[in-house]
């Protein structure tokens, strides 16, 4: 993660393997290292996940996505283009 600005909220980081169908795979919700709300700008803040499995039946191409979102609302907070997560290149392919 890269701050741009000190957050008011302490945010919840998610990421999921998303399969082509749309449905979560895996995913992982933590809060990082540090709370987010203690971030500063221009800061890289490293946190690393381990997804946990939802459905183990899957197989076919899937993609990783990344975002935040406010604890006590479920809120995702949204990306500069109006998206509430953030899409990593690339494609997994789940067997």
């Amino acid at each position: 993660w890269r701050a741009t600005a000190t957050p008011e909220v302490a945010y919840t980081v998610f990421v999921q393997l998303i399969g082509d169908d749309g449905r979560v795979l895996a995913q992982s919700d933590t809060i990082p290292p540090r709370p987010t709300s203690a971030w500063v700008a221009d800061e890289y803040v490293v946190n690393a996940h381990t997804l946990r499995w939802n459905i183990t039946d899957y197989t076919g191409t899937a993609t990783l996505i990344a975002g935040l979102y406010d604890p006590t609302t479920f809120g995702r907070v949204l990306t500069s283009d109006g998206d509430d997560h953030a899409g990593l290149p690339g494609e997994i392919m789940v067997e």
